[in-house]
């Protein structure tokens, strides 16, 4: 079943840095018609915190049929070890747990910041994760079968990597403690089924994006890059953006409304019920 018809596209580039106040994060929406997408401001100077824009899109779902696209990596590897942390007796095995997990380890920590999942030395997490200050011992560049496939347009970096060029690691574990709050009032797509009504969260990948349209992501201040992109997906040029997170989010809430009303894209053929119920999937990949 393809979910909608909906009614609202949401991109958001997501930020898992400590504070309340996150240049990062950045949100825009798009219309069903065939209008521009449109960056929305936080209510800080226009900025977001992570609370507030949950806040934003529990509002908004209650007046829309929302698509919902968050870059980030919504849950680790699993299939190809068949575990998340190879050597960890107790541990999760399938994707709302693995939120859950982190959110645990690290409830003490505000507005959804997850630093203590790989810095805490009581519990054995840190050891599998490449961390600001400290790589652990365990550490291992792991993809999941989504990335795999995706490797295809583009090759995403593992979500266990939080330092350097393209280290996601940081953000990852931040959203998937958001993640697991979100879940309460959303179905998170592929590891829930949504009701007919119902808005949709899904995880995007904007370096997919502009690959998809045969662009170079790193050239997203040129103006034809990013408005080739933009007409790709059916949508007409905007306002240049001024960061590449504002471009990340106008193209991904772009992408959600050409890409919604693709059924291939819900049921890829790589998504099998193991890979919806450990590592979930990239909306976008086929």
């Amino acid at each position: 079943m393809t979910p909608g018809p909906f009614t609202l596209f949401v991109g958001i580039d997501w930020s898992g840095a400590v504070g309340p106040r996150l240049p990062g994060l950045r949100v825009a929406i798009c219309r069903p018609d065939h209008g521009p997408p449109e960056l929305v401001d936080g209510p800080f100077n226009g900025l977001w915190s992570r609370n507030t824009l949950l806040d934003f899109l529990v509002d908004l779902t209650a007046r829309h049929q929302a698509l919902i696209g968050f870059d980030f990596a919504f849950t680790y590897p699993f299939l190809d070890r068949g575990t998340y942390f190879p050597g960890v007796e107790r541990q999760p095995r399938s994707a709302p747990a693995l939120w859950q997990l982190v959110d645990r380890v690290s409830h003490d920590a505000e507005e959804f910041y997850a630093g203590p999942f790989y810095r805490r030395r009581d519990q054995p997490f840190y050891r599998y994760l490449n961390a600001p200050g400290h790589r652990g011992d365990l550490f291992e560049s792991r993809r999941r079968v989504t990335e795999e496939v995706c490797r295809r347009w583009t090759a995403p970096s593992s979500a266990f990597n939080g330092v350097g060029p393209g280290a996601v690691g940081i953000g990852a574990i931040a959203g998937m403690r958001f993640l697991r709050c979100l879940r309460r009032s959303l179905p998170i797509w592929p590891h829930d089924r949504p009701e007919p009504g119902q808005s949709v969260v899904v995880e995007s990948f904007p370096r997919l994006v502009f690959k998809r349209a045969g662009q170079d992501p790193r050239r997203w201040q040129e103006p034809e890059t990013f408005s080739e992109t933009l007409s790709y997906f059916g949508a007409p040029p905007v306002i240049p953006p001024k960061t590449e997170d504002e471009a990340d989010a106008l193209v991904l809430a772009a992408c959600l409304r050409s890409d919604a009303v693709r059924p291939e894209l819900w049921a890829p053929a790589g998504l099998t019920r193991r890979v919806a119920h450990s590592e979930g999937w990239i909306f976008g990949v086929f």
